[in-house]
């Protein structure tokens, strides 16, 4: 059985693209959402045109549509309930951030958004004091390219 895929165009994927992201994607070569899921963070955020903004962005809108935790989100946004998320057992499952894909993070049982931004957040952090980063040019210049350089390190 083939799971379905959910294009970036799609009106159901816009209805979660709050910050109009899309486009940057699919100029770069991606035509789903499950493309990105299958991502290392660290990669995304060496593509060319995506920052770490866009990146957050994108992982949300990714939360919102795969795994969406609306009611403690409001509970939490509205204070009604403090926020928690035991981060120390996450830490302990994925100890080399750099290996951590963005399915690894959205589909986590439980999780919320501001626990996803938090932890996007020691990612990020993580991605700019690696060798991975370089402040003068990105590493992948679209999806194409990080594919063929991927496939390429692997043999």
């Amino acid at each position: 059985m083939t799971q379905k895929k959910t294009s970036l165009r799609s009106k159901d994927w816009l209805k979660q693209d709050r910050s109009f992201i899309s486009d940057r994607f699919t100029d770069l070569g991606f035509d789903c959402a499950e493309e990105i899921m299958e991502l290392r963070i660290f990669d995304l955020l060496n593509l060319n045109r995506i920052d770490a903004e866009t990146a957050k962005e994108m992982i949300l809108a990714l939360y919102r549509t795969f795994n969406a935790n609306s009611l403690m989100d409001e509970s939490i946004e509205l204070k009604l309930i403090d926020q928690y998320y035991p981060f120390a057992q996450w830490r302990s499952k994925h100890k080399d951030l750099s290996q951590v894909l963005v399915r690894d993070l959205i589909m986590t049982e439980d999780i919320n958004q501001k626990a996803i931004v938090r932890i996007f957040n020691s990612i990020r952090k993580a991605f700019f004091k690696s060798k991975e980063y370089n402040s003068r040019e990105y590493r992948f210049s679209d999806y194409w390219e990080m594919q063929q350089k991927i496939k390429e390190k692997k043999q």
